[in-house]
């Protein structure tokens, strides 16, 4: 029953992202690339300051896409116990006055919470938990595995474009101040 529902998942997840892969062609979302100028093609003369801003602006937006759905798949499969303790650290964190310092103790505690979500995924407890979860459970962890691969197309499809970019910007370093924005 725990493979049926784990293959139902899996099958729920890549159904949806195959069926929505025309939907996402005809609002022009199919090449993420082609909604930022100067990047996935353009030339490097063509990159202006508005580029930069468009390419850190969807940067942005994916890793809050991955964040936001990977802290909704931890909270699905995590025991209550190990949700307390990442919230508590989280906190803890948070209250760090030093930016650099928080910044770097925030980015452990994402890369804690994604191990943690890949070793329950790959646990028969984790396999519990996705069987036992009901209809409206499961939609909305498959909302989130959604919202997470669609967050890593988007991070992937800008490290494909971003050597035009990057070439636009050695080529007129007028923008160079840009990229610290």
């Amino acid at each position: 029953m725990m493979k049926k529902t784990s293959l139902a998942l899996a099958a729920l997840v890549g159904g949806t992202l195959f069926l929505s892969a025309p939907a996402a062609m005809a609002f022009g979302l199919g090449n993420i690339t082609s909604a930022i100028p100067g990047v996935g093609g353009a030339s490097a003369s063509a990159v202006s300051a508005g580029d930069i801003d468009a390419f850190i602006q969807t940067a942005t937006e994916a890793n809050q896409m991955i964040g936001t759905s990977s802290a909704h798949i931890f909270k699905a499969l995590a025991s209550k116990e190990e949700i307390a303790a990442l919230e508590a650290r989280l906190t803890a964190a948070n209250a760090i006055a030093d930016p650099a310092e928080k910044a770097a103790e925030i980015s452990k505690i994402k890369n804690d919470e994604a191990t943690a979500v890949q070793k329950a995924l790959a646990s028969k407890e984790g396999e519990a938990k996705l069987s036992a979860m009901n209809k409206a459970q499961m939609a909305s962890f498959g909302n989130a595995a959604f919202t997470f691969m669609l967050g890593v197309l988007k991070d992937k499809q800008l490290a494909d474009g971003s050597t035009a970019l990057v070439s636009g910007v050695a080529s007129n370093p007028t923008l160079v101040p840009r990229l610290g924005a």
